[in-house]
């Protein structure tokens, strides 16, 4: 299992703040896959093996985040498998004081685009670690920034989306190629809204238009 200690903040990054679904999520043996079967020419899809053997399809694409297992489809909760996907692929990012010897040892073992994730909580800046096995030198995830409520603006740069995270939850989804937007646009977005921009930003744009990191 790779995991990388990453100084990106979290206002949650507190085990305390975990709920028992998330401390399962990091700590029961599951497999996560996102390049095989049914998922693998989905971005957004994911299938999760349990240490049963069941599987179940997670899928990120949408408004909220979807799974068909019966906690969620029958209770409506952010299911164990949903957290799962998020830690795994960095999403969310694993509490700093998180005892790293309970993490399941294949927690993103099988993902392709992404990696786990250990929050600082030092107040530093994100630190970009790209995958070696993407051809593209930016990070599966960047984050942008965290916004006056609270959510946190994602750039998902696999298929250029903007995922808004208000607590450990996907509440928005939104395509740039095909409403022929880009990060900057967004951060115009953001920075424009009568109830407030970004608390903390830790994406920029320079003079040219180009994005950089915070210092």
């Amino acid at each position: 299992m790779a995991v990388t200690q990453t100084h990106a903040t979290d206002e949650n990054a507190s085990i305390e703040s975990l709920s028992d679904r998330e401390i399962r999520a990091l700590t029961e043996v599951m497999s996560t896959l996102d390049d095989q079967g049914a998922v693998a020419d989905n971005p957004s899809l994911y299938e999760v093996v349990s240490s049963s053997g069941k599987s179940y399809a997670v899928d990120l694409g949408g408004d909220e985040p979807r799974c068909t297992c019966a906690d969620h489809l029958h209770r409506g909760k952010v299911c164990k498998h949903i957290h799962r996907v998020m830690f795994a692929t960095g999403i969310r990012h694993i509490p700093a004081d998180f005892d790293q010897d309970e993490l399941d040892d294949q927690l993103g073992e099988h993902i392709t685009e992404g990696q786990p994730r250990i929050a600082m909580t030092d107040g530093g800046v994100a630190a970009p670690q790209p995958s070696s096995e993407r051809k593209d030198p930016r990070d599966d995830y960047i984050l942008i920034g965290v916004d006056a409520d609270g959510a946190h603006h994602i750039y998902r740069t696999k298929d250029e989306h903007i995922l808004v995270v208000e607590e450990g939850t996907v509440a928005q989804n939104y395509d740039l190629e095909t409403t022929h937007k880009s990060v900057n646009d967004w951060i115009d977005f953001v920075q424009s809204r009568v109830d407030g921009g970004f608390e903390t930003q830790h994406l920029y744009k320079t003079a040219r238009g180009a994005l950089m990191g915070a210092i």
